[in-house]
This record gives C-alpha cells, structure tokens and sequence, in this order.
C-alpha cells in the first residue's frame, strides 16, 4: 500500500486571511475538502498533500481568483520553516541554502524539493533552480504558484533586495493574467515549459 505523502500545515499560513479578504468561508471550504479546521490555524499538524492541493484550487474556484496561490505566497516567510528557517537564515549564499534544503527540508514536507540545475537556455553565467513536486503540475496551478512564489520572496528577503531574477518558468499556462505573474516576481515570466524553474546569476 502507499503511503500518503503529507505536508505541515504551516504551508497554510495566510490561507484564512486571504479568503476573508476576498470574502469567503475558509472553515467551509476546508470542510468541503475534508482538511480539519484546526489545520488552518497552527503549523504542526500533519495533512495529507491532496488535501493540501484540494483547499487551494477550490479556494480559488469559489472566490474566482485565478492566482490565489501568489497572494498566499505574499503572506508568508521563512517563519513557517520553523527550525529550519534558522538554519537557513544563516546561510550566506544560494549554494548554502539549497544545501541546507536538500538535507532539511523533509521537516517541512517530503514530497518538496529544491535543485540547481544548468540553464535550459545555455545563458552565460546563469543557473536554473528547479522547483520539483509530485504534484501534477499542469492541473494543480496554485499549490506550485504558491511554492515558487514562496521561494522567490524568500530569496529576496535572504539576499536583502533584488536578485537579478532572469525569468520565471511554468509547467503550465496559468488562469490567471500573465502580467500579474510578471508584477509579482518582477521578471519575464513563460509558460508551457518542461519544469517549474527561477532562473538567476549564478554568483
């Protein structure tokens, strides 16, 4: 039999808020996808990753909000890493961070993972990170909105401004307008690619 993958319902942080932004039930919702309501308010609870998924694209469905997954990303920090989030902290370059990740991260959730890879685009001096989920990407926008946009603000936070972002890469063609991509992570962003990526200077 297979396990179930699961993720800490720190993943959450900002769900309740956003929906009663944009005036919606989040208790209801959650209810509806069978996630226990207590998850929306603490970190450690353990909750099944399609349950995870679940909440999102309904939550974005319901309040007809096609990047939904973006705003929560805008609510949350490294924080919701708990210890984890110290070690990253003091990490002095991306290198040490996805170090850090790879060995760590499985704290977090063990269906996430975070890679360097070569540019898929051969640029000079640029790297790719990957974004990598079980996830089916192409049907399930918001959790990877969400993922990748998490990483993005937190890059930013770690490094103390602008990384120097080269363009953002989707598995999909996202609901939501590309320019509201665009504003978000202040980069060109392209659709329908093989892999989820943040492609960045390599120094």
């Amino acid at each position: 039999m297979r396990a179930v993958s699961v993720i800490r319902s720190a993943a959450l942080r900002g769900l309740r808020a956003t929906v009663a932004e944009l005036g919606g039930d989040a208790e209801r919702y959650a209810e509806v996808v069978g996630l226990p309501v207590a998850a929306l308010d603490t970190d450690d609870m353990l909750i099944p990753t399609t349950t995870f998924v679940a909440i999102l694209e309904y939550a974005a469905v319901k309040l007809d909000c096609p990047d939904f997954g973006l705003r929560i990303a805008q609510r949350q920090d490294l924080s919701m890493l708990g210890l984890l989030a110290l070690a990253l902290q003091s990490c002095s370059t991306v290198d040490e961070f996805l170090s850090c990740v790879s060995r760590y991260v499985l704290v977090h959730s063990p269906i996430v993972t975070l890679s360097i890879e070569k540019d898929p685009y051969r640029s000079r001096g640029v790297v790719a990170i990957r974004y990598g989920t079980p996830i089916r990407q192409q049907a399930h926008y918001q959790a990877v909105d969400l993922g990748l946009g998490f990483c993005h603000r937190n890059f930013v936070a770690l490094i103390g401004g602008r990384y120097g972002l080269r363009s953002v890469e989707l598995p999909y063609h996202p609901i939501a307008p590309l320019h509201q991509y665009e504003t978000f992570f202040e980069a060109p962003v392209r659709t329908n690619q093989p892999a989820a990526l943040l492609r960045m200077p390599r120094n």
